[in-house]
């Protein structure tokens, strides 16, 4: 069956679906529309208005695939996309490629058989059933869950669950949506991979899910726990299956928490996240099994990692199971308020804690801790990056200077002249360039060792305005004392009985200039 339309509304319990009651196969279910809205259930609460493909109990044909291609899908007050299977054959797969957005909100109206219920995207196994579950994939730039909206793959019976992938920009689950597996049985959970190219958020908790529990009981309640959550839970015998997520930035926060677990004897799975940074405030990730293998949480590739106001990773065992193991690599761990890292266990033994950073920053109120109650102790490993400021500088040349080009005009050569560049504090000015007005020495000091007394010939050659001179001395030999002189700019010149011109610290009334913007000698 396909439906090609503009726009397509299914509500008040109305329904469009595909389905084998005998040994052949579920026909194929297509929807091609620029907008798609499913509302709702019907007035006596029965039915639940929707997108369907199923096996019925006496079937041994597969169900049919269910494609959704649209611009906007929105499902809301209790509606759904639903493959399952309650036979022999397994569910069809489900696939929605949305070009702009996908939105799922709340819950239907408590009363009838579907009073209570969770807008969703889900493919289950059935209690019955003997097939397996099918996958959901979607693609779309914008996925949105709130107020207790689910995407579920869950398995019910003894035969495996479906896997659950979704492609996209952005991710955001609030207010208890969640995206989940589980294996309620003895079929094993699918896996959960989420690849969002800019954020995942996950905020805050379903205010409804209590009451709706108390009324309904958990048969009827798809989300598994008040949170915002990516979850895969294995509760019998089967397995959980692993969560990978992978995005620019991960927030958790307001109580959510991604988490694999096993409260059976099945193993717990795996829970990676690769993002650049990784948010925790008052949000857990955690691994938790309780008699099976342990499970193990891995951060990789982020530049930050911050756990804050009660945040947790942890992969702690119950009863006789081993801690899990978490594996963190960052530039830098902060981990505030009360935070805590752990990989705990009770008979069993501790788990292994391994973080990678340059950095590792953490108040008295956060631990990192591996521990057995009763067993053997785990292994707590900080690789902190031996940090090298010198790798960082610049390699300066052995020359400062090229002395080859900082002398534009010469002086008559006499006994004993000489140049020496001191430093002013930077780059030395171009020796080409005029002198500006708001140009001055720098430096008036004479290089002279404290101290220590040094003879200095006289000389009587006329000085050029740019020497930096300081006193003048007759031709035969004087003592320059240690006596520290202050040091004061030249504010002009004067010519001397002598002949000879002199820099002075405050200009006379004979007619002068305070600076010449020439090179010529005198």
């Amino acid at each position: 069956m396909t439906i090609d339309t503009q726009r397509l509304t299914v509500r008040d319990g109305a329904q469009i679906s595909s389905a084998t009651f005998g040994q052949g196969n579920g026909g194929t279910l297509t929807v091609r529309a620029t907008d798609v809205e499913l509302m709702g259930i019907s007035a006596d609460g029965d039915a639940t208005s929707g997108l369907f493909s199923s096996v019925q109990p006496t079937a041994t044909g597969d169900g049919g695939p269910l494609t959704v291609d649209t611009q906007k899908l929105r499902i809301s007050d209790g509606a759904e996309v639903r493959s399952a299977t309650f036979g022999n054959g397994d569910a069809g797969n489900l696939e929605i490629k949305a070009t702009e957005s996908i939105t799922l909100s709340g819950v239907s109206p408590v009363g009838g058989r579907r009073g209570g219920q969770s807008s969703r995207i889900s493919a289950n196994t059935e209690s019955m059933a003997t097939g397996s579950g099918g996958d959901i994939t979607i693609n779309t730039p914008t996925t949105r869950l709130d107020n207790g909206a689910v995407i579920s793959a869950r398995s019910r019976s003894n035969f495996p669950g479906g896997e659950i992938t979704v492609n996209g920009d952005t991710l955001s689950l609030t207010d208890g949506a969640q995206i989940l597996t589980s294996g309620s049985s003895g079929g094993d959970a699918g896996s959960i991979t989420i690849n969002a190219t800019d954020t995942i958020t996950l905020s805050g908790i379903d205010p409804t899910y209590n009451d709706r529990l108390a009324i309904l009981g958990a048969d009827r309640v798809d989300p598994d726990g008040e949170e915002s959550a990516i979850a895969s839970r294995a509760i019998g015998d089967g397995q959980a299956g692993s969560i990978n997520l992978n995005t620019k930035t991960f927030i958790l926060r307001d109580q959510a928490l991604a988490t694999v677990s096993s409260t059976g004897t099945g193993v717990a799975g795996t829970l990676e996240v690769n993002a650049n940074s990784i948010q925790l405030d008052n949000g857990s990730l955690n691994a938790e099994t309780t008699a099976g293998d342990e499970g193990n949480i891995t951060l990789s590739d982020a530049q930050l990692v911050v756990l804050r106001n009660n945040s947790t990773i942890t992969t702690n065992a119950r009863e006789s199971a081993t801690g899990g193991n978490i594996t963190i690599t960052t530039d830098f761990l902060v981990a505030l308020e009360n935070s805590d890292i752990t990989a705990n266990a009770i008979l069993g033994r501790g788990g292994n804690i391994t973080i990678t950073a340059i950095g590792i920053f953490s108040d008295r109120t956060s631990e990192i801790t591996a521990s057995s109650q009763l067993g053997i102790d785990g292994t707590v490993n900080l690789n902190t990056l031996d940090v090298n400021p010198f790798q960082a500088l610049a390699k300066l040349p052995a020359d400062v200077v090229d002395t080859s080009n900082q002398i534009v005009t010469s002086c008559a050569a006499v006994d004993g002249n000489s140049f020496v560049v001191t430093g002013g504090g930077g780059l030395p000015a171009d020796p080409t360039g005029v002198l500006r007005g708001q140009v001055v020495v720098p430096d008036l000091r004479l290089m002279v060792d404290e101290g220590n007394t040094q003879p200095v010939k006289s000389r009587k050659t006329r000085s050029s305005l740019r020497r930096r001179l300081q006193y003048h001395h007759d031709r035969d030999q004087t003592a320059i004392t240690n006596q520290k002189l202050p040091i004061i700019e030249a504010q002009g010149w004067i010519i001397n009985d002598q002949g000879i011109v002199e820099l002075v610290a405050y200009p006379t009334q004979i007619s002068h200039g305070s600076w010449i913007n020439h090179h010529s000698c005198f």
